[in-house]
């Protein structure tokens, strides 16, 4: 009994001074001003998310979440869903997410946090950890993490189930080990030098398995690993090879274009019939576009100085990238170059292939940009941080640059916090109507009953049945057939999906006995304009009308 007891306080006294161990390094961590201002930064960072992610945690899905989830259920195993992933779709983010439907794990609210808030912080994580490994200065890293945080666009999509937040992780532990790893020989973690080729690899493969967009920031990767070992490729030995094979390259590159849209994945991402998209250059102008009427574009402003800059300085010293070496050597210089190169050639793909559409004034979303926020935050924090030391340096006062850069800050993110205030909020409800019709047909039917109906993705996840589209029956008759042969127990019309047939707006005698609506949503408290209608169908009056 005694020696039961002295174990008992020997482990208490092990636990006491690992605590204290603890304590201590937690607080000579947090006296390092930088440190101290990171950890504030991001617990406001992480309360600001939280209450986004406890706002929209109930609100219905879209149909691109829909699709990623109904396919995670197929893949577990819970219904068939015998739609596949849209062409520009791969099944990475639906396989991770089969993987906690196998679990047991189908809690809305419990997947939304795993799968969508905890991506979002770790994706500031990692691009504050990435931009302290490429500049020395801690300000750029501190800068942009703040405007990360509160950027519109990407506050707005990590509260819902996008493939966004995945793929940039993996994009951003790519050049991680890129830089710590590769050029810098540090061990990242686990991963050693001799192997971090390996893992920059595999991190933009699984980026792109993710979302395939992705795929845009490999070539930034590619050409800097090339320009950091010129003295490899061009030496006198090699010098014949190398040639050789862009040589190839440009070859396959031509072959490779030609049969670009054959393939169903890329043929979305390749339009060479539509004009050079030139409007794409306003997409830094967008992220940081103000909405509030008397404020400046702040942060647009210190992007535009930023880039200067970092372009200014890099061609005035472009001699240096003919001398440059793989090592950790003008840091600085490397790392604009490389994010000179992300955005320039993530630019160039977006312009000169995938174009834009006659008569289009703004054919894309800032999100497909997301892939180039590193250099974009960067040069923006440069930016910030050169006007705040022009700005001491005229008045001649200590420390004011500080107070500066506080207060661009402190507007950029006021703008950013008001613009994804109001879009999160005005979508809370989208697609609400759907929603509750999928779920009322689930708990109205069996678990083999076939449903019917245009808003086939949010049916099908929301009622785990297996579900037909109705969109392509142009007509009464032929839909009347998919009746006939599919014997949905529901048919399901939606008004926001896709345009109405006109056999469905002006529907006939035939189709109003055929059709007969169990249950109406609407719009108004009139309740006389219904959004979302779940029809049974009367297969005596079917079989009358086909006889």
């Amino acid at each position: 009994m005694e020696n039961l007891e002295k174990e008992s306080e020997n482990i208490n006294i092990t636990l006491e001074k690992r605590k204290q161990k603890l304590i201590e390094k937690i607080t000579n961590w947090l006296k390092n001003p930088y440190n101290l201002i990171f950890f504030i930064v991001f617990i406001i960072i992480l309360i600001i998310r939280f209450y986004y992610f406890w706002l929209t945690r109930n609100q219905p899905v879209w149909w691109d979440e829909a699709e990623y989830l109904a396919s995670a259920k197929h893949y577990a195993g819970i219904f068939d869903f015998s739609h596949e992933l849209s062409e520009q779709r791969l099944p990475g983010f639906p396989l991770l997410i089969s993987v906690f439907f196998r679990l047991g794990i189908t809690n809305e609210l419990v997947l939304r946090f795993l799968l969508v808030f905890l991506p979002s912080i770790i994706a500031i994580f990692l691009l504050y950890f990435l931009l302290i490994k490429m500049y020395s200065d801690k300000k750029i890293a501190l800068i942009s993490m703040v405007i990360f945080g509160v950027l519109w666009e990407h506050l707005f999509y990590s509260n819902r189930f996008h493939t966004e937040n995945p793929a940039l992780i993996f994009e951003f532990l790519a050049i991680i080990v890129l830089f710590q790893a590769y050029m810098k020989k540090e061990n990242f973690f686990f991963i050693k030098p001799k192997s971090s080729l390996i893992w920059v690899i595999l991190f933009s493969i699984l980026s792109m398995f993710f979302r395939p967009g992705n795929l845009l920031f490999i070539p930034s990767v590619f050409v800097f690993f090339l320009i950091l070992n010129q003295s490899f490729f061009l030496s006198q030995k090699r010098r014949i090879y190398f040639i050789a094979i862009l040589i190839t390259l440009f070859i396959f590159s031509i072959f490779f274009l030609s049969i670009l849209p054959k393939v169903p994945l890329l043929r979305t991402y390749y339009h060479p019939d539509w004009p050079i998209g030139w409007s794409f250059l306003s997409v830094f102008k967008g992220f940081y576009e103000p909405v509030i009427s008397w404020m400046p574009s702040i942060l647009y402003f210190a992007f535009v100085l930023g880039i200067f800059i970092v372009l200014f300085n890099t061609l005035i010293v472009f001699d240096k990238i003919l001398r440059i070496n793989k090592n950790s050597e003008e840091l600085e210089f490397k790392s604009n170059l490389y994010n000179l190169i992300l955005i320039i050639l993530v630019l160039s793909i977006f312009i000169f292939f995938l174009r834009i559409p006659e008569g289009s004034t703004r054919p894309y979303e800032f999100r497909w940009f997301f892939i180039f926020l590193p250099a974009m935050l960067a040069f923006t924090s440069k930016g910030i941080i050169v006007f705040s030391e022009f700005i001491s340096k005229i008045l001649n006062i200590k420390n004011i640059s500080l107070l500066i850069i506080i207060i661009i800050l402190a507007f950029g993110a006021y703008n950013q916090l008001v613009h994804a205030d109001g879009i999160i909020k005005n979508k809370l409800d989208s697609y609400i109507h759907i929603k509750e019709a999928s779920l009322w047909s689930k708990y109205n039917s069996n678990e083999k009953d076939i449903l019917f109906g245009r808003s086939v993705k949010q049916i099908a996840y929301y009622s785990d049945r297996k579900t037909y589209s109705s969109s392509s029956y142009q007509n009464e008759s032929s839909f009347f057939n998919a009746l006939k042969n599919l014997h949905p127990k529901y048919y399901i019309e939606y008004i926001y999906e896709g345009p109405l047939l006109d056999y469905i707006l002006n529907p006939s005698e035939n189709l109003r006995k055929v059709l007969k609506p169990v249950r109406a949503w609407f719009l108004d408290k009139e309740q006389k304009q219904p959004v979302s209608i779940v029809y049974e169908i009367d297969y005596n009056e079917l079989d009358k009308f086909q006889s």
